[in-house]
């Protein structure tokens, strides 16, 4: 593009399940009857839930695609949004964990990413750094999806991410140009890239590239195939 135009992303939308057992839709029939901690898993829990009554409606705030569709993209103006949605925390089961991994990335799939006829979801492929094999094969099973942006791992880590245990799940991702996001913080994909802090809104300019590299970043960038929205509505989803 010869002029550049400025697009604004949040880096880090959290989409919630509409209701704790709607996770176990995407469970095996083994992993159904196990315990899962609930959507709302706060230390030191709000009287009466995290989020005000008046935002539950059907579900969780943030559980319906519409809804969110219309408050950042017509209401905020925002043109792409990077959906990073939340797991169960560390869980003592590393197995059971990365199983709610997988759940959580096919219902991404299955209720934001492939409905959106827009293209301006992307998604995160949340993956359990405890299970290193079994979080490189989260990887390599979504990374060719083209609305897969990034990976996702939790913020607090048993043993620091520098260790070079958790090096194939990086090289994994690097391969298939997707940076690491610990929840905070987002970053994405290689290419058209512009600079995100902690805020979870970014101005990128399509005449800007950085190529991401091989260890966290805080770069906020999109598949150089998405074009520009010729304007800010939203299509039905």
């Amino acid at each position: 593009m010869s002029e550049a135009y400025e697009r604004i992303i949040d880096a880090n939308v959290q989409p919630h399940f509409r209701y704790n057992a709607e996770i176990r839709r995407y469970l095996s029939p083994t992993h159904k009857l196990r315990s899962i901690p609930d959507v709302e898993q706060q230390w030191y829990q709000a009287p009466g839930g995290d989020y005000r009554q008046d935002l539950y409606g059907d579900g969780y705030p943030g559980s319906d695609p519409d809804t969110v569709a219309r408050h950042l993209f017509t209401d905020a103006g925002v043109d792409f949004a990077i959906l990073n949605p939340l797991a169960r925390g560390n869980i003592a089961d590393y197995l059971l964990n990365s199983r709610i991994c997988a759940a959580v990335n096919d219902w991404l799939l299955d209720r934001w990413l492939e409905p959106d006829s827009t293209g301006r979801f992307l998604g995160t492929i949340r993956v359990n750094p405890e299970d290193v094999k079994g979080a490189v094969a989260e990887i390599e099973r979504l990374a060719g999806h083209p609305k897969m942006a990034q990976i996702g791992i939790p913020l607090p880590s048993r043993e620091p991410y520098g260790k070079p245990m958790f090096e194939p799940i990086w090289e994994a991702a690097v391969a298939h140009g997707l940076i690491r996001c610990a929840s905070i913080a987002c970053s994405a994909r290689k290419a058209n890239a512009g600079i995100s802090s902690s805020q979870p809104r970014a101005s990128v300019s399509t005449t800007r590239a950085r190529r991401a590299a091989s260890k966290p970043s805080t770069i906020t960038t999109l598949p150089p195939d998405i074009s520009a929205p010729s304007d800010q509505s939203t299509a039905p989803m």
